[in-house]
């Protein structure tokens, strides 16, 4: 599973684009669809999995991806939020991240904006961390200079 880019800049203006362009097929900005829903599902299964390979304990609960003709309940939006704040909890978040809270089944293009803006900020901060280790012997200690 690969990460898919998230999209958390939904503005009104994208939601009444989609709104009055429903005749086209194609997946708007402002519209919750089936590619939107597997996105965020895909990465935070994507973040899990770096999680839990790099030693942290996580637990969330996975679909096996959105369709079409699914039906999309108060209780999956529930578990997207809550398998979110498993992710912050288990490891980090930035000063800015939003916060996600459970039992608002509204879900509007702020949620939607800060589901997605939790997980960029959690895999900007993974990178960060892992493009920082150093591997045993890529640095000596003192290499013959005096350490004062």
């Amino acid at each position: 599973m690969s990460w898919e880019l998230p999209i958390y800049d939904r503005t009104i203006e994208d939601v009444e684009f989609a709104k009055n362009n429903q005749e086209n097929l194609e997946s708007f900005k402002g519209a919750l669809n089936v590619s939107d829903l597997n996105r965020i599902e895909n990465n935070t299964v994507y973040l899990y999995n770096i999680l839990i390979e790099q030693g942290y304990t996580v637990s969330i609960t996975e679909y096996s991806g959105w369709k079409m003709e699914d039906i999309f309940y108060p209780t999956d939006i529930d578990r997207i939020r809550q398998n979110v704040i498993n992710l912050v909890d288990s490891y980090s978040k930035l000063e800015s991240t939003p916060t996600i809270e459970l039992g608002n089944y509204y879900l509007g293009i702020i949620d939607i904006n800060d589901i997605e803006n939790v997980l960029y900020d959690v895999n900007l901060l993974l990178e960060s961390m892992i493009a920082s280790f150093r591997h045993c012997g890529s640095a000596i200690s003192g290499q013959g200079g005096l350490i004062l």
